[in-house]
């Protein structure tokens, strides 16, 4: 056997092959791990206050003052709204956890969520399409980095 391959030690080339070939079995630990576990549920969106304070941290203080003049006249209505879609989501989970599974409850409990989830969008799209209105190009350019419009 020879005592070096190319100017690098027989014995650095054994370790580092010993250490690439540990990292592959961990890897391949993790993914085997992985397979049996189900997917993470979807997120629910934040809160509208912390929706509108992470837009309003990335635009101009004239910016700022206008996209919080125009939350705040729709704050109690998406508050309201947000609070209704995460007690339609409860319902939803507690009729499919029930002792007997009700199908038409099932199906009618998706169908409310799906309606309460949808007034508060398109409640935050008419802020959104309002506070776009009155912002200048270069404020609009700026909150675009900080969320999805």
């Amino acid at each position: 056997m020879r005592d070096s391959i190319g100017g690098i030690p027989a014995s650095r080339l054994l370790f580092l092959s010993l250490l690439g070939n540990l990292f592959l079995i961990a890897f391949m630990a993790v993914q085997f791990l992985e397979i049996g576990r189900p997917p993470a549920p979807p997120m629910p969106p934040p809160p509208p206050a912390m929706m509108v304070e992470r837009l309003a941290t990335s635009v101009s203080d004239e910016g700022r003052a206008i996209i919080m003049a125009i939350y705040e006249q729709r704050q109690q209505v998406l508050d309201t709204l947000f609070g209704e879609m995460g007690h339609a989501q409860l319902q939803t989970q507690q009729v499919f956890a029930g002792e007997n599974f009700d199908e038409a409850g099932y199906k009618a409990a998706i169908l409310h969520r799906k309606e309460v989830a949808d007034r508060f969008f398109s409640e935050m799209a008419d802020m959104f399409l309002e506070i776009g209105q009155q912002l200048s190009p270069e404020d609009r350019r700026e909150a675009l980095k900080r969320g999805r419009f």
